[in-house]
């Protein structure tokens, strides 16, 4: 992956943790991080002298002590700082067209308790021309002492079996054996028409079976570039019948990763309804990786 990884933070918990999250990626690529923060000027209407008001003296110094704390915890990464006088999304966005990953939390300093991802967050992960890497909006204490950013668990791939995306499928090779981690591809599916019973029987547990197994095959054949690329990665092969953002979803329970698709040229405020519940739902980050 070419490119700085940038990290979006407002000085809210969620964007530390982030922040912390981006540092560790950084480190791991051997890229640079670019911390960005951003806040609109107030509109005058009089005109007044050009002199730093007490929030931009606050905003200031919160950027410089991350960049101060993160050089701390991650001696010898290049750490650059950047302002911006434009909403965060605009901010961001514009970030995104030279950065290689973008890191931000699931919502900000306005979000409110109950609020699982923000609309910043929501937007950049469907509108973004790079990777987008959402981390959970819940403290450790709200998710059972847990610390998900953190976790070394493996690297999970959503990927449909029959219509897979290059640069996703390589997005989450490349995260997993940067880990050291196994990749779990997990590919929900449903029974064709032409076997679906009526509501009062049960399907054969042979035709079942017999559809699964092409189903296993199926995925096999998605991941055969990866797993030639990188013969070291352990890949688990996680076919469900089941509802696919239900599937990707319990698949992240222990997971560090949790790496899905989304098509260019769909972009709107929600990356998909999968994309959607797992930013929702996930306890882990949820990386968004755009594909033509």
């Amino acid at each position: 992956m070419n490119g700085d990884v940038v990290v979006g933070i407002d000085g809210s918990w969620a964007s530390c943790r982030a922040a912390q999250w981006a540092a560790e990626e950084a480190a791991r690529q051997g890229q640079a991080l670019r911390v960005v923060h951003s806040s609109p000027l107030p509109v005058r209407t009089v005109p007044a002298p050009q002199l730093p008001s007490p929030r931009q003296d606050g905003e200031e110094l919160m950027l410089r002590r991350m960049v101060s704390d993160l050089s701390l915890s991650h001696p010898g990464l290049k750490i650059l700082d950047t302002r911006h006088w434009d909403s965060p999304a605009a901010a961001l966005l514009d970030e995104a067209e030279s950065a290689g990953l973008l890191v931000l939390g699931a919502r900000g300093i306005g979000g409110f308790p109950g609020l699982l991802v923000g609309s910043v967050a929501l937007r950049l992960a469907g509108h973004a021309r790079c990777p987008v890497v959402v981390t959970p909006a819940s403290r450790p204490a709200d998710a059972g002492g847990g610390t998900a950013a953190a976790s070394p668990g493996e690297v999970v791939l959503g990927i449909d079996a029959r219509d897979p995306a290059d640069a996703v499928v390589e997005f989450a090779f490349d995260a997993a054996r940067r880990r050291g981690v196994p990749l779990r591809a997990v590919h929900a599916w449903s029974l064709p028409a032409a076997f679906a019973p009526p509501p009062a029987l049960e399907i054969p547990e042979s035709d079942r079976a017999t559809c699964e197994d092409l189903e296993v095959q199926l995925l096999s054949d998605a991941l055969r570039r990866g797993r030639r690329d990188n013969p070291d990665v352990r890949v688990v092969l996680d076919v469900v019948l089941f509802n696919p953002a239900k599937a990707v979803v319990n698949a992240s329970t222990h997971a560090g990763l949790l790496v899905l698709g989304r098509a260019e040229g769909a972009g709107s405020d929600h990356p998909g309804p999968v994309a959607h519940a797992a930013l929702h739902h996930a306890p882990c980050p949820v990386a968004i990786v755009p594909h033509g």
